[in-house]
Order: structure tokens, then C-alpha cells, then sequence
């Protein structure tokens, strides 16, 4: 199933590799790049965390009376296997959550309207996971310390984004 719309069409730069995107969110992830823009519409199950959460106290603020959680993650929900050459766009909290995924990536270097609604993004990014004693991220490049999300991008400007 194809569910990339682009609306402008460019060819392939050869030292840059094609991988098919998967838009496991609930709504559209426009890409923005220099060639173009790319509207990956979402797939009919988005993926999602599961959640456990139990009441842990009751607090008064101004008179009402609220239940403080305790929250937690429970596994992913509708998270297909990874397959070669197939990033899946999710929710940031879907791919902070899940560990050793390199296929997992999430908006990143958002663009914003006038009245801060997003309204695109101008990379991709993975969360980068040095408890595991390597990196998922390719070319991580050592002067940056530990870098904890190392974006995927067309757009070499990473300033413009706002």
C-alpha cells in the first residue's frame, strides 16, 4: 500500500539510501526537505503504548478533590515486526519506550505556523539508546559525547527550523 503523496518529484541521490516510510501515527507527517515535500498519510492502525496506571493518592487543590496516578508503560500496541529497508514513523513516546528498535523514527526539527501549530517536519530522528552498550544510530560520530537523538535529514540547514 502506498501512502506517500509527494508533491514535488526529484531523483534519488545516489549516496543517500531510499527506504520505503510506514506512517504508524493517527494523523499525516508532512516531510519537508529541499526538493519537496512528502505527505505520508497513516496506516489504519496507528501504533500506540499500552498503559497501566493505578491511584497512588488523593490531593484537595482549591476544594476538588483529584486522584494522583501512577503511570506506566505497558508494551506497544499495533507495532509490526521490523522488515528490511522500512523505517516506521511513530510518536515519540512509542519509540522512546520500545528498545533496540533501529526502524523506529519520529518527527523531529518541527516547523510551526504563525499560531505554533505544526504543521510539517524537516527531519527524522531515532532515539539513541547508550545503555545498551552500542548505538542503533548509524554514523554516530564521537566528538558529540553522547548524543541522545541523531536526526535523519535531507535539510542540511538544521537552524531554519523552528
Amino acid at each position: 500500500m502506498n501512502n506517500h503523496k509527494r508533491q514535488k518529484q526529484t531523483g534519488a541521490r545516489p549516496d543517500r539510501p531510499v527506504v520505503h516510510l510506514r506512517n504508524l501515527t493517527p494523523h499525516d507527517v508532512v516531510l519537508i526537505g529541499e526538493s519537496g515535500r512528502v505527505v505520508l498519510r497513516p496506516e489504519p492502525s496507528a501504533a500506540r503504548l499500552g498503559v497501566r496506571r493505578w491511584a497512588t493518592e488523593t490531593v484537595t487543590v482549591d476544594g476538588l478533590e483529584l486522584t494522583v496516578d501512577c503511570v506506566g508503560w505497558d508494551g506497544t500496541v499495533d507495532l509490526p515486526a521490523e522488515s528490511p529497508g522500512t523505517l516506521l514513523v511513530v510518536s515519540g513516546a512509542v519509540a522512546m519506550a520500545t528498545s533496540n528498535r533501529s526502524d523506529l523514527v519520529f518527527p523531529s526539527r518541527l516547523v510551526r505556523d504563525q499560531v505554533g501549530r505544526v504543521v510539517g517536519c524537516r527531519a527524522l530522528a531515532r532515539v539513541h539508546r547508550p545503555e545498551y552498550g552500542q548505538s542503533i544510530c548509524p554514523n554516530e560520530s564521537a566528538s558529540w559525547g553522547t548524543p541522545w537523538v541523531v536526526a535523519i535529514s535531507d535539510d542540511s540547514d538544521w537552524r531554519g527550523a523552528s
